[in-house]
């Protein structure tokens, strides 16, 4: 993208009120030389439009630093001060109230008590180019955000941390006229180690941060700035409605055994003013404890007693589940390997956190669990023989939490190419469309109503670039860098159902057939004399945003996979190291070292095959390589790999009587599909999409083995190297007639190009840095589906 472009698209986004999405276009032209004076004052003026008049001030001010007899930016920085006197607490006069009353929760607007059916939504911190703590989000954006979630048919809003202002003046000003969200505000902590809960520092620490976010909720909070903190004045009073506080994070096994074991695991009673528990084991006392200071506080500095619960988690359900070994015996059971007592493993059913015995006299303590259907694998394994695995688990938690009101606060299923654990009946975490993963999440909710839960909380509302699974986060380098760039393979940025993807205003290449989305795009190889044969390559094209490498064949006749099949050859950086050699019996040698290969032969059997020595998945195998090295040795044997990926570890059941095996999912498998929704072959998993001539391609960065497309980062492990930066990206394209009764094997080859031997020329594709990424929004079927299912619900 040329940098004039950054600002005609920023000048675009602030002509259609996509403000955020201006922010970082504009940020991207100040990143380079000639354009300063123009891309502050878009940068101003997102601002401004977003409601955050601080933020705009500095940026006017950047401005009179390089014009300083710029007539605009003073007259908006008068205009804010002004502004800025105004800014008074609002309080809100609606009275509104919750309580819990046997399994559900119930609210009081006027006189009378109503069963409250929670049906609320997550909403992470962040957008493209920022991490958590750094606090994107304005206040504008918010607004726009609420309307789409009420309309969708939710009526709470889940957020897991203190937010800057902006989000709390948007709620207050949405909810206004009427009631539309309810809050459940989290109240976030980070302890390292066991022993920390007890420091009297960080529970100092603590008990202020609890108090600076009920003054926050309540209107009544000047913050100053701190790093991965927000700050600023919070002037908008939300209590009326604040439906409660969820206390923490998922607790580590390890935090609870430790802690758990400081006290010799003794059970202990507490009695609070408002909160009580008798025989709990101290982490549960020491949960107890902190959520009665913070019903103490908040009734006794505002009058107010919230609902308050903990977050939870099925790893520490009070349920014994007998498929569930620990890592200990199943490593002296497979391998032999005697067990470190010493060192601490995360074991899914290790310790329990019963939420059951906290009780309250007031009636405002909940119980709140994440309930995914794929994790633990005792999630599977334990229920096997089930129509509905996820029912039957949730009906016996409910058992448990019988006559206490029990919130699903967190479930979800993310329209990741890649999956990271299996499900017996597909409800896989990733390897969903955007369609599935709607019908997914509506059965998932009528397993939640069928439970007799108090509600549940969708996870999430948008995708979150930053975020990293298991299957991928040693492959991120430098990591600091991630939120740069889009990974469709990753399933912990693809749970929204606000899809947020690369490039702006739209998507540059939507896999649908049109060459005039290609026109800027760059010629890798192009025939100028075209003779219109069979498998004629007539051009070869590549272009890219921050989450894909894009590819077109352009051939001179019409495309028949069943007549002619495709190998489509990628060299990422450096020619001189790969294979060279290709498979199907084609007797060819390649003029630079490939390290990926496309064999397109129909829409359900194409495939993405990698050199060996570079498949990354098969570094942890000794067979492999003694070295665990990964990077594209050379090669003229022809050694191509598939790429799979493994999502669950061989499992043994507690009585060693009954084994499970690995599991595997297929990455090298290629989807068909356009990414335009109205198209009838539409699937936001596409990878290729063939109409007519053209054969489009979308592959995803990570996919292609690069740690950070930004800087042009290769994962490059050899030695003590781990990443190597590309030189560029060089394509050729094979055509070739496919071999009757033998369909892999190639009859005769077509075209090759571009062919040295023909004075074809290599051309390299080297794309442009960034350092802001560019993105656009935009909601996925997967909302539609949940909002058909929603406004028909009789709750």
């Amino acid at each position: 993208m040329v940098l004039n472009k950054f600002l005609f698209l920023g000048q675009e986004a602030l002509n259609r009120g996509d403000y955020q999405e201006a922010l970082n276009l504009f940020k991207e032209a100040i990143n380079h030389q000639g354009f300063k004076k123009e891309g502050w004052l878009g940068v101003a003026e997102a601002y401004y439009h977003l409601n955050d008049f601080s933020s705009a001030l500095w940026a006017y001010h950047k401005l009179l630093e390089i014009d300083p007899q710029n007539e605009r930016a003073q007259k908006k920085i008068e205009e804010i001060g002004e502004l800025l006197k105004d800014v008074q607490i609002k309080h809100s006069h609606q009275e509104i109230r919750f309580k819990t009353e046997g399994d559900y929760v119930y609210i009081k607007k006027q006189k009378n008590w109503e069963k409250f059916w929670i049906k609320g939504i997550n909403l992470g911190l962040t957008l493209p180019g920022y991490f958590p703590g750094e606090y994107p989000i304005k206040m504008k954006t918010y607004l726009k955000w609420f309307q789409l979630i009420h309309e969708m048919g939710i009526n709470t809003i889940r957020v897991y941390a203190l937010q800057s202002p902006g989000f709390y003046q948007a709620l207050y000003e949405f909810n206004q006229k009427e009631p539309k969200l309810f809050l459940l505000q989290g109240i976030w902590y980070e302890p390292e180690r066991a022993e920390v809960l007890d420091d009297l520092e960080f529970l100092n620490r603590l008990k202020t941060h609890i108090r600076d976010v009920v003054d926050a909720v309540h209107g009544n909070a000047s913050l100053p700035e701190r790093p991965g903190f927000p700050s600023g004045k919070y002037l908008w009073d939300i209590s009326p409605f604040l439906l409660g506080y969820l206390f923490g994070r998922e607790p580590e096994a390890c935090l609870v055994k430790g802690y758990n074991e400081r006290y010799a695991r003794k059970d202990k009673d507490f009695y609070g003013k408002y909160l009580y528990i008798e025989k709990g084991n101290p982490f549960e006392v020491w949960n107890t404890q902190i959520l009665d200071y913070l019903l103490n506080y908040s009734y006794e500095t505002y009058g107010h007693l919230p609902l308050v619960s903990v977050v939870n988690w099925i790893p520490l359900d009070p349920i014994e589940h007998p498929t569930e070994s620990n890592i200990e015996d199943e490593e002296s059971f497979f391998i032999g390997v005697k067990p470190n007592l010493k060192k601490c493993n995360e074991n899914e059913d290790m310790e329990v956190f019963d939420t059951y015995k906290i009780k309250s006299s007031f009636n405002c303590f909940f119980s709140s669990y994440h309930v995914y259907p794929y994790y633990p694998d005792f999630m599977n394994y334990e229920f096997l023989t089930e129509k509905r695995p996820y029912l039957a688990y949730l009906k016996r938690l409910k058992e448990h939490h019988k006559g206490q009101a029990l919130l699903i606060a967190e479930f979800g299923i993310p329209t990741s190419r890649a999956s990271a654990h299996w499900q017996v009946h597909g409800w896989t975490h990733g390897g969903k469309n955007e369609v599935e993963q709607g019908r997914i999440l509506v059965e998932m909710i009528k397993d939640i109503e069928k439970a007799n839960c108090t509600g549940y909380v969708i996870f999430s509302w948008a995708d979150e670039w930053f975020k990293v699974n298991w299957l991928f986060m040693k492959y991120y380098l430098p990591r600091e860098r991630k939120s740069l760039w889009f990974n469709l393979q990753d399933p912990e940025e693809n749970y929204g159902l606000l899809e947020v993807y690369p490039g702006y205003p739209k998507k540059i290449v939507s896999l649908s057939g049109e060459l005039k989305e290609w026109e800027e795009a760059f010629i890798a190889y192009k025939n100028f004399n075209p003779l219109n044969k069979e498998g004629e390559i007539k051009s070869i094209r590549l272009t890219n945003d921050e989450g894909f490498l894009y590819i077109l064949v352009e051939v001179s006749t019409k495309i028949n996979l069943k007549e002619t099949q495709f190998f489509v050859g990628i060299d990422t950086g450096h020619k001189e190291y790969g294979e060279f050699s290709f498979p199907a019996g084609i007797n060819l040698v390649s003029p630079v070292g490939l390290k990926f290969l496309l064999h397109i032969t129909g829409k359900e059997s194409s495939r993405l095959l990698v050199a060996s020595s570079y498949n990354k998945m098969l570094s942890h195998d000794k067979f492999f390589s003694p070295k665990k090295e990964v990077f594209p040795q050379k090669s003229l044997a022809g050694k191509w790999n598939l790429i799979l990926c493994k999502t669950n570890m061989r499992r043994v059941t507690k009585d060693f009587k009954k084994l499970f095996g690995p599991k595997f999912y297929n990455l090298s498998s290629l989807r068909f599909g356009s990414l335009k929704p109205e198209n009838p072959d539409f699937d936001s998993l596409a990878d290729f999409y063939i109409k007519d001539n053209l054969i489009e391609i979308r592959l995803p960065w990570e996919l292609l083995n690069f740690s950070d497309p930004s800087s042009r980062k290769m994962f490059w492990k050899e030695k003590d190297i781990l990443w190597k930066e590309s030189d560029g990206i060089r394509v050729v394209v094979i055509s070739y007639k496919p071999a009757p009764l033998n369909p892999p094997r190639a009859l005769k080859v077509l075209d090759f190009r571009p062919n040295p031997s023909e004075k074809d020329k290599i051309n390299t594709y080297v794309w442009e840095k960034w350092n802001v990424p560019s993105f656009h929004t935009r909601l996925k079927k997967s909302y539609f589906i949940l909002q058909r299912y929603l406004k028909n619900e009789k709750n």
